[in-house]
């Protein structure tokens, strides 16, 4: 049974506080147009006045859905967020064993809770944390392949079972049919479960995440010069590199083929979930030109990345004097969700490392036994406001898994990255930074205290990495639009236009067209029977010269 979040148990109270959300926040032209109508009884005040009224309530209905991990948790609640505060009557589906973050208590999202069988959230578990540590830590690439395919697989089962109980229940069916909502914001990554919901219901849907899709969503993607997501190639590619980024790029091409052929469960008649593709009005992408390599894009792909990084908040008490108070700076350390466990001999030397280095550290790290550190040296914490600290003027440095998340905030305050990337996208987002000069990479498996301290040192010294991260901050922060404008922009254009003035022809090609291989088959075709018929006629012209020749010769 779907049970809601109490403020946010009726739709039309939900709309009711986005429009006064938005009249609130837009307070400083509403009281100029009223003063004018008071003093004046400006009858063209008025009709503003009654314009900007009508904008708000036709607010867009917006149902949020996101697969349950915390970042992805943590993003797609900041994009409902910023559509709520631009006016939109928005809700997110959540299981019931997540944790709400702070972005959504504060806003006027409403919540829509399904119950699952467990409390636990997949990968926040010590037995998910050992096995990505053990992928990491593993010598041998094939231990390290395998054991990754074990977490997933692991991940695979968990979400299985929550994807089985937002389907079968049946409020939340109920009240997605009797709502009528005009767009909903889907994860790709839980994509098979959530179109399985939304697919008879004929709800327009919008991707937002990262995007390794790129024939799936007919990107002309080139891999001779775009490195794949699941690759560390940079742009500038030797002859090896881009054979076995071909390589990649058409094995998880083939692998997202097989998972969208998959049969949508629940269709009536029966979908797949390649079917959805083609009615996908939007992709918002979770990147930024400030941390990417140029590559091509369509018109319905809007990158979204600004928008991650929150309204700067003051630091609690206890954190603000121990930053401020730092003579020689402060580095923020965080793994992320996914190492909240980190194996004992790596807590170890980053420990020795911290304890030798000038600055002070605030470090999120469960295990308060895994460093014995100087309480005024290194401060350990279960979580921490990381956006918020990232922005503080004293963090010189950030220590990072390189989740995209991460990225993006520590790049908008203009701090400096040391990697140290795990699985999925992290070892590209890594090796992306350090090509574009904003930080350095490391390798949890193998590194050493020595190799740590010096790495800070060296960072923390290099101009040309302050350069190009304060460079690469600007470049996201000075737009010509605000990302909550622009998300609005973007949802309220296609609930209102439809997107296929913003789609190729491309989404009607199989693979095989799509990359031209059919053409270049009928070329090597045409080539092969002209060459084939080029010879014979040289074959038959040589006879015929040589009978001629022959002929001669008995003649005389």
């Amino acid at each position: 049974m779907a049970r809601k979040h109490k403020p946010c148990c009726d739709s039309e109270k939900i709309r009711r506080v986005a429009v006064w959300g938005f009249i609130i926040r837009r307070r400083d032209i509403f009281e100029s147009i009223w003063e004018q109508i008071s003093q004046e009884r400006n009858m063209y005040s008025i009709l503003v006045l009654m314009f900007l009224c009508v904008g708000c309530l036709s607010a867009v209905k917006v149902i949020v859905l996101s697969q349950n991990i915390n970042s992805h948790i943590i993003y797609h609640a900041r994009i409902a967020r910023l559509l709520a505060d631009e006016g939109h009557v928005v809700e997110m589906i959540v299981p019931s064993n997540v944790k709400i973050p702070v972005v959504m208590k504060e806003g006027n999202v409403g919540i829509l809770w399904y119950t699952v069988p467990t409390n636990e959230t997949f990968p926040n578990t010590k037995e998910a944390s050992r096995m990505i540590s053990e992928s990491v830590m593993a010598n041998w690439a094939f231990e390290r392949l395998a054991k990754k395919i074990r977490f997933l697989k692991m991940g695979m089962d968990h979400w299985a079972v929550e994807c089985s109980a937002l389907l079968n229940d049946e409020s939340i069916r109920m009240h997605l049919f009797n709502t009528k909502y005009d767009i909903a914001i889907v994860d790709p990554a839980a994509l098979k479960c959530h179109v399985s919901l939304l697919y008879q219901m004929k709800i327009p849907i919008i991707l937002l995440g990262i995007v390794p899709m790129d024939w799936t969503l007919r990107i002309p993607s080139l891999p001779s010069f775009v490195p794949s997501l699941f690759s560390t190639f940079g742009e500038s590619m030797s002859f090896l590199e881009r054979l076995q980024n071909t390589l990649i790029h058409f094995a998880s091409e083939m692998l997202f083929i097989v998972l969208a052929a998959q049969s949508l469960p629940g269709t009536n008649p029966p979908a797949r979930v390649s079917d959805v593709f083609n009615t996908v009005q939007l992709n918002f992408v979770l990147d930024d030109i400030s941390i990417s390599y140029p590559k091509p894009a369509m018109s319905n792909f809007i990158y979204i990345g600004d928008a991650i990084p929150e309204a700067v908040k003051t630091l609690p008490k206890e954190i603000e004097a121990f930053v401020q108070s730092a003579q020689d700076g402060v580095i923020i350390v965080s793994f992320g969700s996914y190492f909240d466990y980190l194996p004992s001999e790596v807590n170890t030397k980053l420990c020795s490392a911290f304890k030798q280095i000038p600055q002070r550290v605030v470090w999120k790290l469960k295990n308060k036994t895994a460093c014995d550190a100087d309480a005024n040296k290194v401060m350990l914490l279960d979580w921490l406001p990381q956006n918020d600290l990232l922005s503080h003027g004293n963090v010189k440095l950030f220590i990072s898994h390189c989740g995209i998340n991460s990225i993006l905030e520590s790049v908008y305050h203009s701090t400096p990255i040391l990697a140290f990337p795990a699985s999925l996208d992290q070892p590209h987002n890594a090796r992306r930074l350090a090509n574009l000069g904003l930080g350095y990479e490391m390798n949890l498996r193998d590194f050493s205290t020595d190799d740590l301290t010096s790495k800070i040192s060296a960072i923390l010294s290099d101009e040309t990495i302050l350069k190009n991260i304060r460079r690469a901050s600007e470049l996201m922060r000075k737009r010509p639009d605000k990302p909550g404008r622009r998300l609005s922009y973007w949802v309220q254009h296609v609930v209102d236009y439809g997107s296929n003035h913003l789609k190729t022809k491309a989404y009607e090609l199989n693979i095989f067209q799509f990359w031209c291989f059919d053409v270049l088959l009928a070329l090597v075709i045409i080539l092969g029977l002209t060459t084939s018929l080029l010879g014979l006629c040289l074959k038959l012209a040589y006879k015929r010269v040589m009978n001629c020749l022959r002929n001669k010769s008995k003649t005389e």
